[in-house]
């Protein structure tokens, strides 16, 4: 190849170092997001005021998120496990699982959490419906299998949750999740799902959510828009035609 793109840092640094390519050309592009359309600025109080009408969220509930398939590499029990717990700390908890996939597979796990079937709320939508969805939450939740395979991958949901200014609750060891969330302030890295440490992250959950939208929307845009990374493969498209 005349050039590698890699969608992490933690891929780039195991092709050149693990691999021995320390010499070929690497740049690092995240999978991005459209920012534009994932803005909390472009949802007004009224409409998320009818959307918590329409799924039976009352005002003063604590919503908590997820965006996405449920199957494959994303890990449904160790989520639905947080959310039980969480709910025994905020007994006002909802969780809205925005998702395509079957229901059937999520009541199956509601079922044999024991948890109380009113409090999850599950919501297909299109693109376009996703920021109005989301919106309405104070975290967004998402656990993937930290395989090795995981250290090259980049979760688009990330850059989206984050353009709507919502704070995130995921797990450490997958792509370079450990080092925009540490060095960026984004949310909570969940190290193991022990009992210890999921009860540690939902008491201290008030914290979490305090932190500002509009920062988080400005790493969005500084890390993961469309914009940004369009520009980046342009440059390199634009090199590699002269060389």
């Amino acid at each position: 190849a005349d050039h590698t793109i890699s969608l992490t840092y933690a891929g780039k640094e195991i092709i050149q170092n693990s691999f021995g390519f320390k010499n070929i050309d690497v740049d690092v592009i995240p999978c991005c997001a459209d920012t534009d359309l994932f803005n909390y600025k472009n949802i007004t109080s009224q409409q998320k005021s009818n959307t918590k009408n329409e799924l039976k969220i009352e005002s003063n509930d604590f919503v908590l998120s997820y965006l996405g398939s449920v199957g494959t590499w994303y890990m449904p029990d160790e989520m639905m496990k947080f959310f039980k717990f969480l709910s025994k700390i905020k007994p006002n908890s909802k969780f809205l699982i925005i998702t395509r996939d079957d229901p059937k597979i999520i009541y199956n796990l509601v079922k044999k959490y024991n948890i109380d079937p009113i409090k999850i709320i599950i919501k297909a939508a299109n693109r376009e419906d996703v920021p109005l969805l989301l919106s309405i939450s104070q975290a967004s939740i998402f656990f993937i299998k930290p395989v090795f395979s995981k250290k090259a991958s980049s979760p688009t949901k990330l850059a989206e949750i984050l353009g709507m200014g919502i704070p995130i609750i995921c797990n450490s060891n997958v792509g370079d999740l450990d080092k925009f969330i540490a060095e960026n302030n984004l949310g909570v890295l969940i190290n193991d799902f022990s009992h210890k440490s999921i009860e540690h992250i939902c008491t201290n959950l008030d914290s979490i959510i305090e932190i500002d939208k509009k920062h988080l929307r400005s790493v969005a845009i500084e890390l993961f828009s469309l914009k940004n990374g369009s520009e980046k493969y342009y440059e390199i498209y634009q090199k590699l035609s002269y060389t």
